[in-house]
C-alpha cells in the first residue's frame, strides 16, 4: 500500500493568513498518513458481470490491440481470455488489460495466435509481414 505525504503549516496560523509569521515555514512539517483507496467494506467482491464489463471495454479501448476475435469469461473474480490473436503482443496486451480491472484475481490466458493473412502481388495468401516467426 503506497504512502501519502501531505503538507501541514509548522505553526499557527496568523491573521494575515501567514504560518507561525513566515510563509516559508508552510510544508517544512510533513504529516505521514496512509492511504485508504482499495478498502472496501468487508465482505464485498465486485461481481463477475461488471469485472468482464471492465475488462472488454480496456480491450476495446486499447490502440494496440484488435479484439474483435478474443472471448472474455469471469467466473468467481477469475478471467479466461480465449479466441484468436494476430500477434503475441496482443496476447500479451490482452493478459496485462485484464490483470488492471480491480477485482481480478487470476486470469488464464487460452488466446491462440493466427498471424493476419494478406493477398501477396501473385495472388497467393501470406502471413502479414512482421506476423512471420525467424527460425
Amino acid at each position: 500500500m503506497a504512502d501519502h505525504w501531505r503538507y501541514a503549516p509548522a505553526g499557527p496560523v496568523g491573521i494575515q493568513g501567514g504560518v507561525g509569521g513566515s510563509l516559508a515555514a508552510w510544508g517544512q512539517q510533513r504529516i505521514r498518513h496512509r492511504s485508504q483507496a482499495g478498502r472496501g467494506p468487508r465482505n464485498y467482491t465486485r461481481s463477475d458481470a461488471r469485472i468482464c464489463e471492465d475488462i472488454c471495454e480496456r480491450l476495446t479501448r486499447d490502440p494496440d490491440l484488435d479484439a474483435t476475435d478474443i472471448e472474455v469469461s469471469v467466473r468467481a473474480g477469475e478471467v479466461t481470455l480465449g479466441g484468436i490473436a494476430h500477434t503475441r503482443a496482443e496476447k500479451r496486451h490482452a493478459e496485462d488489460d485484464s490483470w488492471e480491472v480491480w477485482g481480478v484475481r487470476n486470469v488464464f490466458n487460452h488466446i491462440r495466435l493466427r498471424p493476419r493473412e494478406v493477398e501477396n502481388p501473385s495472388g497467393d495468401w501470406a502471413p502479414a509481414l512482421g506476423d512471420v516467426r525467424r527460425r
